[in-house]
């Protein structure tokens, strides 16, 4: 049976508010980038770019992490198991941490790796997006919770509300304070 109604209602639901989530969540990794494009040069976009590429590898890592974590975090959940997952989520949050402190205090020669010395300048950004990387990783701990309990229509109003707080701060922080200001108002909306 193709059509069953309660199956389709259920999909539905839950599955319907993930789309504004995951079309805001590219908004949210993108507007950066054409925001220092069009409003200071493509050489600061260039800058952001790079940083903006070498933190994705990160997220790509604490992705990773996060979906490992996604059957036992729905099992301890299920079990009530606070203690347990705790535990466990603390320790990938510290080996999370570490990870990010290492690219940090690394970034130059990230750079160098990823990019000749002309990009040097993009060392500026990494720390902030390396932050962002950071929290979003939280946020994706917390969101498995939230997927558990099928509170998708939070999930979706929570990133909404941060794309379009991250376009307004990058709008007035670009004017103000340059480029720069798009690495920490992705950092204050992670």
């Amino acid at each position: 049976k193709v059509f069953n109604k309660i199956y389709w209602g259920y999909a539905l639901k839950f599955n319907l508010p993930l789309i504004p989530y995951y079309l805001s969540s590219i908004l949210l990794n993108s507007s950066d980038k054409l925001m220092i494009n069009s409003m200071i040069s493509t050489a600061s976009a260039g800058f952001y770019g790079i940083a903006h590429s070498i933190t994705g590898l990160i997220s790509i890592i604490t992705q990773s992490v996060n979906y490992s974590l996604i059957p036992y975090t729905l099992q301890a959940v299920k079990a009530e198991d606070v203690n347990g997952l705790r535990r466990t989520t603390s320790s990938c949050v510290a080996i999370v941490s570490v990870v990010c402190l290492g690219v940090m205090l690394f970034a130059k020669e990230g750079i160098l790796i990823f990019a000749t010395k002309d990009y040097i300048d993009a060392v500026w950004f990494i720390a902030p997006l390396t932050l962002s990387v950071l929290f979003s990783f939280l946020y994706g701990i917390i969101g498995n919770i939230m997927f558990y309990y099928e509170k998708t229509w939070q999930m979706s109003a929570i990133t909404i509300s941060c794309a379009v707080i991250n376009i307004a701060l990058n709008y007035f922080g670009i004017k103000a304070f340059g480029a720069i200001a798009a690495g920490y108002t992705t950092l204050i909306c992670s």
